[in-house]
């Protein structure tokens, strides 16, 4: 198209000047005189916004997976409440808090329910494991608690169960620990 034609007009599609009397865009390649309305009407694609959503993804993803398995540390004041314990096995001629224990997790396990008040399980512990301080089952105030958090400790066999109790002395949730950890 020369410089000097005045019968000029804009590609319907890409608004690029061109010949009025051309069928085809030069620059688009389209058809000028097709119906504009024959081609469904699609949204652009937001590659950026898909880009963005798949790295997140990928992020979560990637955070779930190192965390995955990790264990909580435990808070500082349990090497407190451990060495205590200590203390008090070797006063009471034990070698550990959990020996004189005859009360297995198996066996306990049944009787911890979200919502019972623990003075129900004590008659159990009681009539389960009969005898003195220095030949049954041992229950401390498990360390410092938060204000509101009563907190158990349960001396088993086999394990030491930490009972968390609401204010009316029902049994909100447990934690399990091996001896010595």
């Amino acid at each position: 198209m020369a410089f000097h034609e005045s019968h000029e007009r804009l590609c319907p599609f890409c608004k690029a000047r061109m010949s009025a009397t051309a069928p085809k865009c030069f620059n688009c390649g389209r058809l000028v005189d097709e119906d504009e309305d024959n081609e469904p009407d699609r949204p652009p694609t937001n590659w950026g916004l898909l880009v963005g959503i798949a790295v997140g993804l990928v992020a979560a993803a990637t955070i779930a997976f190192a965390l995955r398995g990790r264990k909580d540390e435990p808070p500082p004041e349990d090497a407190d409440v451990r060495e205590l314990h200590q203390l008090m096995a070797e006063r009471m001629g034990r070698t550990s808090l959990n020996e004189s224990s005859s009360i297995a997790w198996a066996e306990f396990e049944p009787e911890l329910r979200v919502g019972r008040p623990f003075n129900e399980v004590l008659p159990w512990m009681h009539e389960r494991d009969p005898g003195s301080p220095k030949s049954g089952t041992l229950i401390g105030t498990g360390g410092r608690q938060d204000p509101g958090d009563d907190r158990r400790a349960v001396f088993l066999k086999d394990t030491t169960v930490y009972i968390h109790l609401d204010t009316a002395g029902k049994i909100v949730s447990w934690e399990r620990r091996q001896p010595g950890s």
